[in-house]
């Protein structure tokens, strides 16, 4: 989608990553972090916190014809006999074609083979806490999936997938539907995904404070026919109900020549979602670090990136000062002129 200006807009729903994560005891808002990588000739970009369904559509852009799926984890079961549906009756039930290879050497049942056009289609409500996509030119036979499927399943903190796999130009890896790992031979793909990411902190700051128009269900077997998200999910399950502006909002995403601006001063960030001004603008204060789970957010803020809604404009400006504390008062001396000397 795209403004009356012709800029890209994105949709963010209230049930985004960054509002339905939590950090600590006291239920702090997920932070943004992003740490974008070139490797040998790979291009590459991690961080937290995405759905895979809002990333899909720069997957789609990025991925050649057709995509694996693997590693899949979620919350999909049969309803009469109460087993976890495979990755291809998923895939049946969404209404996409697709073939399979069987995996199970490298501990996946399968290993389901899809249009790139098909990629959003299948993970339409399915919220994955763990999925692997690789890419391909082509049909996969099955001694591609298990070069594929070993790949995967050996890849290191420090390797990438994409140089054990010289057909593929993309690789996603996500885990509880928030962190995330991508992979590609394009330079333009971490710019896009870092842009998205602020376009999602922006979205969800927006809507802080604000509940969808939905009821929670007491029954905890809701769902499609054959595929529900059940106990341990940590998504909402909701009834269908009217919508309201307050279940999702329009962010106008920032543009490339933003994000590379961001990304000479380092590769590495991390901040709080953001903060709402008085003017109505949106205010990202971003540290140029590094950010894991457990480790308390840089207390500095390098530079800021500031998000006009009313105007749909994106602009960069220096951090603002945080105030000092209240001066201590001198300590008054104890000690008489003749103790002083």
């Amino acid at each position: 989608m795209t403004d009356e200006h012709g800029s890209p807009t994105f949709r963010v729903e209230w049930s985004s990553a960054f509002r339905t994560n939590s950090v600590g005891l006291a239920g702090t808002g997920f932070p943004f972090a992003a740490e974008v990588f070139e490797r040998h000739g790979v291009y590459g970009i991690g961080g937290a916190a995405a759905r895979v369904c809002d990333l899909v559509d720069v997957l789609e852009a990025f991925a050649q014809p057709v995509v694996t799926v693997q590693s899949l984890g979620h919350y999909w079961f049969d309803q009469e006999d109460h087993r976890e549906c495979t990755p291809g009756e998923i895939a049946r039930e969404q209404g996409v074609e697709a073939e399979t290879h069987d995996v199970t050497w490298a501990g996946h049942n399968e290993l389901l083979v899809l249009r790139r056009s098909d990629l959003g289609r299948f993970l339409a409500e399915l919220h994955p806490y763990n999925i692997d996509v690789v890419d391909a030119p082509g049909p996969v036979s099955a001694t591609a999936a298990d070069e594929m499927a070993l790949a995967v399943g050996t890849r290191g903190p420090d390797t990438c997938v994409l140089h054990d796999l010289p057909d593929a130009e993309l690789h996603f890896s996500g885990h509880d539907d928030c962190y995330f790992h991508i992979e590609s031979r394009d330079p333009a793909l971490p710019i896009r995904v870092f842009a998205r990411l602020l376009t999602l902190a922006a979205g969800a700051t927006l809507l802080a404070g604000s509940e969808p128009d939905t009821k929670p269900s007491t029954d905890t077997n809701t769902g499609t026919n054959t595929g529900t998200n059940t106990g341990t999910n940590t998504e909402l399950s909701t009834e269908p109900s009217t919508k309201t502006a307050h279940d999702a909002v329009t962010v106008v995403e920032p543009d490339a020549r933003l994000v590379r601006a961001i990304l000479s001063r380092s590769a590495h960030w991390s901040g709080p979602i953001g903060t709402p001004e008085p003017d109505g603008t949106i205010r990202l204060d971003l540290a140029a670090d590094k950010w894991r789970l457990g480790e308390r957010l840089p207390p500095r803020a390098d530079l800021s990136a500031r998000y006009d809604p009313a105007g749909g404009r994106w602009h960069l400006a220096e951090p603002e000062p945080k105030p000092k504390p209240d001066a201590e008062p001198t300590p008054k001396s104890t000690t008489g002129p003749d103790q002083a000397r």
